[in-house]
C-alpha cells in the first residue's frame, strides 16, 4: 500500500513502530503509561505498522 505523507505529499517508507508502551493522548503532559478514559493504546497484541516521511519528520500509524 503507498501513503503519501499528509505534509509534503511524498512517497512515505513503510514499516513498523515498537515498544509496548505506546499510548496516545490528548493531554500534553501525562504522569503515568496507564492508560486513561480519553487515552488510545497503540499497541493492541502486535506492533503497529506504521509510515514515515524522513523530509517532514511526520509518522503515520494504523492501530
Amino acid at each position: 500500500m503507498e501513503v503519501k505523507c499528509p505534509i509534503c505529499g511524498r512517497t512515505m517508507e513503510s514499516g513498523r513502530v515498537f515498544g509496548k508502551g505506546l499510548l496516545w493522548s490528548p493531554k500534553e503532559h501525562k504522569w503515568t503509561v496507564l492508560a486513561g478514559k480519553d487515552d488510545v493504546s497503540l499497541y493492541q497484541g502486535e506492533f503497529p505498522e506504521a509510515w514515515i516521511c524522513k523530509t517532514c519528520r511526520r509518522v503515520v500509524l494504523h492501530y
